[in-house]
């Protein structure tokens, strides 16, 4: 083999071994990507219903103060922020369609904003896990008038 040719040889493989590392970068992006997609949908799976019993147990703590309660409260509270878990609590804040869900409106002072949380949403880093239930004030609100 001359010269020319040998380095024309080095030239093919040293471009085949870029592709090859290129295709083996793009795909562990890519199952690096989905095995966080995954993660984080067995996380919604596995979360959201406790989410429901910590609203439960919210709810319960309004009839009365019980130690009992309250250290059940504190013990999910502690396992669904461990876990990465943040509370969106949209009181008095402008309405976000993206986080939370307007069930009602009502009249008041300042258009778009969230007047009741019926259920407070909640996210996990970026991911959406519930939204929050919400009435929604509008300014000017018109009745309709029936008639008989």
């Amino acid at each position: 083999m001359t010269k020319s040719n040998k380095d024309t040889k080095l030239e093919e493989l040293k471009h085949k071994y870029l592709l090859a590392l290129a295709d083996y970068q793009n795909l562990e992006k890519r199952v690096w990507s989905e095995h966080e997609r995954l993660q984080t949908e067995t996380y919604r799976k596995v979360i959201t219903p406790f989410l429901d019993i910590k609203d439960d147990i919210d709810a319960a703590k309004k009839f009365g103060q019980h130690d009992g309660i309250d250290l059940i409260q504190h013990k999910m509270e502690d396992i669904i922020t461990k876990l990465g878990v943040e509370q969106i609590n949209p009181e008095g804040k402008p309405f976000e369609p993206e986080i939370m869900e307007c069930i009602s409106t009502e009249e008041g002072s300042e258009h778009n904003r969230v007047t009741k949380v019926h259920k407070k949403g909640y996210r996990m880093g970026t991911s959406l896990l519930r939204p929050a239930i919400v009435t929604v004030s509008i300014t000017n609100l018109q009745k309709k008038e029936e008639t008989p």
